[in-house]
């Protein structure tokens, strides 16, 4: 399948522009006119040409007396109602029984909200004390990316992506002594660009500016895009994959994980990137000192995480923008370095279309590189672009088999709020450096883990809920205070990538009943480790306003049982994944895996996948050290 190469623009009509300007000051009193011209820029830059239109459809329905008489009661377009009628109406669609108004509440609630709150110019930094970047002294970037390959170029191995497995991957491709072409989709960022605040990083280092969701809007996804992937972005965790976890994927056909060789593939990449503990990390007022008091309260588990940072002495909170100090062990510091002094070469912004077989063989790929479409030739290629654009290149390959793209996993999470009467700083601080695996197999091998998230307003904006105008501006003044617990949850049950007629990917992804039930039951978990911490207000993201304001160990209780008997369908309890796991996943056979043990794609010599999307199932831990040691292991048996 051809890739058709459009840009579709988000032109708006006097009235939707109208509606636009008139939900974005409802949701957020005395917006300027501007966030709305914003908002269609970047539904311009990310959007297909369905999300285009069905955003359209929502600003017109509203804008139709008729349309929003039927969907909100009043009979009137939407901008000339009062602003209590106007709040009322986006009430009703956050909770309407149609599943697409609340998807459209969803959409606007979103996008308005990260834009403006992320935006120094527009939102009120000052009266909620967050000071925005850092400004630590910058470092100088390891790496420097080569210049497009001329048209036809041949290599030994062409590696595509270079996160976690991409990294890997092409390290030790080079090690080995072949000729190496790494092709990435995002752009290389050099470090003394990086930490340039919130909005400048989602925009630059995240696949579709962190925009990305599953197509219903039920699950945000973040996922990186960049030089160095997910490692660039991530949150520092390391966790080596479980022993459990080893001997289940060598019952599915991975053969030889439990071995000696794989151990020290393990090790191999534990020791590059300089993993360690540091057991003073955790501040008591922190979210993570939180986890860990009301963990420890309740008799749970409770740990600091391993991280794969060195010499940070700024604690600036930007982990998630890229580390411009340069302590964060990424690939684009470790293993694409590696590649690099041994010859290889790495092209930023080389979005690859498909790969190209030759009976049976690969030969190579179609990329597009400044506009130019490029044939790039190779014996090999490893595809490590991760779960939801590996799948995409390969169906646009026109491969057959029908487990591309299915058994996708995303770890969905949900949050918990909980305000402290101390300052929390939820934005500063070092990244995700404490635990609680307590429930982690609490049904079979299934079960949460519950951690701590860093939260700067955009991203605070995205996950609090909406109730009125003024409270959601009160709540985001008052973030200081706030403690952001999550529920990660190992899924059992996937969904799909696929790609729509002009190439794009679609990611449909429904958390299921039996996942929803772990999700829930952490929810429950998560409240009352926040009343154990000594929380004087608790709150969950559900649509429908749901907070306890005197919270005591028998209150939390009853609101956690109160809490998981409301609704919880798509976008009625948003949702998050930064973890992407499975779509081309690894196994015996091709009746049930897209790749062999050895990760080679089944039906075609010398194609590869090493990163996310081999996972048999979901890893059921942040899987970046997972990704890593199991691309090292493909890696080795490449050559």
């Amino acid at each position: 399948m051809d890739v058709e190469r459009t840009e579709e623009c988000l032109v708006l009509s006097d009235r939707e522009q109208q509606t636009l300007a008139a939900v974005c000051d409802t949701l957020i009193p005395g917006a300027p006119p501007a966030l709305a011209d914003r908002i269609a820029t970047v539904l311009s830059t990310t959007g297909n040409p369905r999300d285009l239109s069905e955003f359209r459809q929502a600003l017109r329905l509203l804008g139709s007396p008729l349309g929003a008489g039927f969907t909100h009661g009043h009979f009137a377009a939407f901008h000339v109602l009062t602003r209590s009628a106007r709040e009322e109406a986006l009430r009703r669609w956050a909770v309407h029984p149609l599943p697409l108004l609340r998807q459209a509440f969803q959409a606007f609630k979103r996008l308005a909200g990260f834009l403006f709150w992320s935006d120094p110019t527009l939102a009120p930094w000052g009266d909620m004390e967050y000071t925005g970047a850092t400004a630590a002294e910058c470092s100088q970037s390891l790496l420097t990316p080569a210049l497009p390959p001329p048209d036809g170029a041949a290599f030994d191995a062409i590696v595509i992506g270079s996160g976690a497995g991409g990294g890997v991957a092409a390290a030790e491709l080079a090690r080995r002594g072949l000729q190496v072409l790494v092709l990435e989709k995002g752009p290389f960022v050099p470090e003394d660009q990086l930490g340039e605040g919130e909005a400048r990083g989602m925009e630059r280092l995240y696949l579709d500016r962190g925009m990305t969701a599953t197509r219903d809007l039920s699950v945000a996804i973040l996922a990186g895009s960049c030089v160095g992937g997910g490692t660039l972005v991530n949150w520092t965790a390391c966790i080596a994959p479980p022993a459990e976890l080893r001997a289940e994927w060598e019952q599915e056909g991975l053969t030889g994980l439990g071995s000696t060789a794989f151990q020290e593939c393990v090790d191999e990449v534990w020791s590059r990137l300089g993993v360690h503990s540091d057991l003073s990390v955790s501040k008591p007022e922190s979210s993570a000192g939180r986890l860990l008091a009301g963990c420890r309260e309740l008799g749970y588990h409770a740990a600091e995480l391993p991280r794969n940072v060195l010499d940070c002495g700024e604690d600036c909170g930007f982990c998630a923008y890229g580390c411009k100090v340069g302590a964060k062990r990424s690939t684009a510091r470790t293993f694409l370095s590696d590649a690099a002094a041994r010859g290889a070469a790495i092209v930023p912004d080389a979005e690859v279309r498909r790969v190209l077989v030759e009976r049976g063989s690969v030969t190579g790929v179609e990329a597009v590189i400044g506009g130019r479409t490029l044939f790039l030739r190779a014996p090999r290629v490893i595809l490590a672009a991760g779960a939801i654009a590996s799948p995409a290149i390969l169906l646009r390959s026109g491969l057959s088999n029908p487990n591309i793209g299915r058994h996708l996993h995303l770890h969905p999470v949900a949050a918990v709020l909980g305000r402290y009467s101390e300052e929390v700083r939820p934005w500063s601080g070092r990244l995700l450096p404490a635990y609680s695996r307590q429930f982690a197999r609490r049904d079979g091998p299934f079960g949460f883990l519950l951690e701590v998230a860093p939260a700067h307003p955009g991203l605070g904006a995205l996950a609090t809920p909406w109730y009125s105008g003024d409270r959601y501006r009160q709540d985001l003044l008052e973030m200081k205070h706030l403690g952001v617990f999550i529920v990660l949850v190992r899924d059992r049950d996937g969904g799909r990538v696929t790609v729509d007629s002009h190439g794009r990917y679609r990611v449909d992804y429904r958390v299921s009943s039996h996942d929803k039930g772990n999700l829930l039951d952490g929810q429950s978990e998560a409240i009352q480790v926040h009343a154990a911490a000594g929380a004087n207000r608790v709150v969950t993201l559900h649509s429908t306003l749901n907070s306890l304001d005197d919270v005591t160990p028998a209150s939390a209780a009853r609101f956690a049982a109160r809490s998981r008997a409301l609704p919880s369908g798509p976008n009625q309890l948003p949702m998050f994944s930064a973890h992407q796991m499975g779509s081309c996943r690894m196994g015996a056979s091709p009746r049930t895996a897209v790749a062999g043990p050895d990760g080679r794609v089944f039906g075609v010599q010398g194609l590869y996948v090493a990163d996310a999307s081999a996972f048999p199932s979901a890893s059921g831990v942040n899987p970046m050290i997972t990704i890593m040691s199991l691309a090292n292991w493909v890696s080795k048996q490449i050559v």
